[in-house]
């Protein structure tokens, strides 16, 4: 079984709902230092590493110097997410779809977001299955960290009509259950989740 692992940054967001400068910037080193702590685990299990932004043509060098020579990166500046940001992350995974074909599974994981721990992709490791989380406030995935079949991504993905007034938290769960998908749940994603500079622990 052959999984990727995508890494999902928008480093030079033009969205007005989202963090700008410095902080950001220093949200994104911490999340990516952190996942590749946890990289030995990832290479014993054959688990192939790609980052996607859609903000940039090249990526700056405080994130470039992070990344070890095996990690894959795709980037472009479709700006899609400037108005909502569910619609500039399809455009990542369409920018991905390629790659995305050659694997059983992704790993979606958005490295703004620090790891408390490795469980989440531990259990993901220990039963590969669709696996998510549901929002403690409504009836829809957290999409920061979860991972799921190529083949119904990339459906979902090509059936997709999602507007700009509409989340990818709930486009994603709708069609999952209009479309019978199974998945498993678990309570948490056990990361650190940023509004601007406020921490929430999931």
């Amino acid at each position: 079984m052959k999984i990727l692992c995508l890494l999902v940054t928008c480093l030079q967001s033009e969205n007005k709902c989202c963090s700008k400068g410095e902080m950001r910037m220093k949200q994104y080193i911490d999340g990516i230092n952190k996942f590749l702590e946890y990289k030995t685990i990832m290479d014993k299990h054959n688990i192939d590493i790609c980052l996607t932004d859609n903000t940039c043509d090249i990526l700056p060098e405080y994130i470039s110097d992070l990344l070890p020579d095996d990690v894959m990166v795709k980037v472009n500046t479709n700006n899609m997410g400037k108005k909502n940001k569910g619609i500039g992350l399809i455009g990542q995974w369409k920018t991905c779809e390629e790659l995305m074909m050659n694997y059983d599974y992704i790993i979606h994981f958005e490295p703004r977001q620090l790891l408390i721990n490795f469980d989440f992709i531990n259990l993901f490791l220990i039963n590969p299955c669709n696996l998510f989380t549901i929002n403690c406030n409504n009836p829809t995935f957290n999409t920061g960290l979860f991972t799921l079949h190529s083949n119904i991504l990339m459906d979902y993905i090509s059936n997709n009509t999602m507007t700009e007034f509409v989340s990818i938290e709930n486009d994603l769960f709708n069609w999952c259950v209009d479309n019978n998908i199974e998945y498993n749940i678990i309570d948490k994603m056990n990361i650190v989740w940023y509004n601007n500079n406020t921490k929430y622990y999931w």
